[in-house]
């Protein structure tokens, strides 16, 4: 099993790499593309997690 999670990993890596390519190509704001990988890692892990949406003071202040 660890091998199939590292195989989706390295998937998953090389996907990410491959749009930022894309997306850097034109002269476009890197901080909106940083942006919107946050918020979906942010619900990603926020809501189909098991323990639920849990942001601490401290969570969002350094994360904000």
């Amino acid at each position: 099993m660890a091998l199939f999670f590292a195989a989706i990993c390295c998937l998953c890596a090389a996907v990410n790499d491959l749009v930022f390519r894309l997306y850097a190509r034109k002269s476009r704001s890197r901080g909106a593309y940083v942006l919107v990988i946050g918020i979906i890692w942010t619900l990603a892990f926020g809501f189909f997690s098991d323990f639920g949406l849990i942001f601490s003071g401290t969570t969002l202040f350094w994360g904000i």
